[in-house]
């Protein structure tokens, strides 16, 4: 099982050099298990997050645990794309690095908007 902060041991770092360990503290490679173990209901229910869920998955938020989504069905947070994922971690927590990579094209627009904000 993988720790709460999903950190990781080693991995290349820009042109393989090893992340350095100050950074490994706080880089979040695997979002989707750090939101698992992190998500807190009420950030569900901001305007931000919201939009953010409605742009990038298409999906409307019913209630903390219900959000209706035109491909899956009703679904829970977990069950939201990691791009979405990522937007609310990188949205919600300042004091990790998350990979960015999850995100999508679509995803681009909330990361400016998110940038705005901080």
């Amino acid at each position: 099982m993988l720790s709460l902060n999903s950190r990781i041991d080693s991995v290349s770092f820009n042109i393989g050099k090893e992340m350095p360990d100050e950074m490994k503290k706080i880089y979040v490679y695997d979002t989707s298990t750090y939101f698992r173990n992190v998500y807190n209901d009420r950030w569900i229910m901001e305007e931000l997050t919201k939009q953010m869920i409605k742009g990038v998955d298409q999906s409307s938020v019913i209630s903390e645990n219900l959000i209706d989504s035109p491909f899956l069905g009703p679904i829970g947070p977990n069950q939201l794309s990691s791009g979405v994922k990522t937007l609310i971690l990188i949205n919600k927590d300042s004091k990790h690095i998350f990979n960015a990579s999850n995100c999508g094209d679509n995803c681009a627009k909330w990361l400016l908007k998110i940038a705005e904000k901080k």
